[in-house]
């Protein structure tokens, strides 16, 4: 099984395809995490309830780039 730093951006804004004005931390994530597998890591390592909350999870595939939306396992694969 292979382990994979994720670099999570929140509590910020999106300004000219750049997100600014946030926090940063860090999760590991294992080869064989869903999308709610990679959910609950975030939201744990982040403080957040999802029932009360909604988490969006975007991705930069290259710098420069716009953001793509995660909101499935095909998206964390393709992430990952």
């Amino acid at each position: 099984m292979e382990l994979f730093p994720v670099y999570v951006l929140h509590n910020g804004e999106w300004e000219e395809n750049k997100f600014i004005n946030f926090v940063s931390d860090c999760v590991i994530i294992e080869s064989t995490f869903s999308y709610n597998n990679l959910v609950a890591v975030i939201s744990e390592q982040i403080r957040i309830d999802c029932e009360l909350n909604t988490l969006e999870i975007n991705f930069l595939p290259k710098d420069g780039l716009p953001p793509i939306l995660s909101y499935n396992d095909t998206d964390v694969k393709v992430y990952i």
